[in-house]
């Protein structure tokens, strides 16, 4: 079902505080505007891998149903931002739906930009 629910481009702006203490960085979502999806556990951080900032997250999925209705469905994101040669970020979001009505995978690019 969620591969009928239509989903569109936007763009927000963010702000960002990074950390590296003892060998492991961190990049923590500190200004912006809050998740369209109220279960996504706050805050937003994500971890320096080497060559990538990371996150993973566990929330609810919002699956409309053909009445309207939602059905909340749990669900796994993980997020990959790599940086690129002209000082972006070129990043997805792997989302595994894991039950439910809406159950499935799905993929969004996305690219994250200085403002």
């Amino acid at each position: 079902m969620a591969a009928g629910d239509p989903e569109g481009q936007y763009t927000d702006t963010y702000g960002f505080r990074s950390s590296c203490t003892s060998g492991k960085c961190t990049a923590t979502i500190i200004g912006g505007p809050a998740p369209r999806n109220p279960t996504v556990p706050q805050p937003v951080q994500f971890t320096w891998d080497g060559s990538s900032w990371t996150q993973v997250s566990d929330f609810q999925w919002d699956c409309m149903m053909p009445d309207t209705t939602i059905e909340w469905d749990p669900a796994r994101a993980d997020v990959r931002y790599t940086p690129q040669p002209d000082g972006s970020l070129s990043g997805t979001m792997h989302t595994d739906i894991l039950s439910g009505a809406c159950q499935g995978t799905l993929e969004i690019n996305m690219t994250a930009e200085r403002a």
